[in-house]
Order: structure tokens, then C-alpha cells, then sequence
């Protein structure tokens, strides 16, 4: 899923959590660094855990958008 969410041109730039288990299972489909998005592992015991996870895949969004944006189109 964050492959595919990835790739697509409109989905690229939105904030992405990803919740999960096991992160073993995860990563091994999708390998670190989770450089566009963050991972949380569950059960979560503090809500501050689930907020930071938050607010780092806010700032990765925007960090991956302005930097495409900034970068000069090559279609």
C-alpha cells in the first residue's frame, strides 16, 4: 500500500502513519529508512507515541513537497 501510494502523482505528498503489530512483518515488505513515512507499532500504551508518529509524517510530507517543488520540472 505505501508503494502504491507513493507512486502516485496526487497521494505522494499526504502525511502517512502506518500502524502495525509486528514491524518485523512490515519491514520486510518495506524496508527501513522510512524516509516518507512514519511507523508506529500496536498496541500503542501512550497517545504521545501516536502523536509524535503524526506530526514526523506531517513534516516528512512537506519536506518531500517542497522539495520536488523547488526542483525544476523535466516532463
Amino acid at each position: 500500500m505505501a508503494q502504491y501510494i507513493n507512486a502516485h502523482p496526487r497521494l505522494r505528498f499526504v502525511p502517512l502513519v502506518v500502524m502495525s503489530g509486528s514491524k518485523k512483518h512490515f519491514v520486510d515488505k518495506m524496508p527501513e529508512p522510512f524516509e516518507y513515512f512514519e511507523y508506529c507499532q500496536k498496541p500503542f500504551f501512550r497517545p504521545a507515541e501516536l502523536k509524535q508518529a503524526v506530526r514526523s509524517a506531517l513534516a516528512k510530507a512537506k519536506r518531500r513537497y517542497l522539495q520536488e517543488k523547488s526542483q525544476p520540472n523535466t516532463a
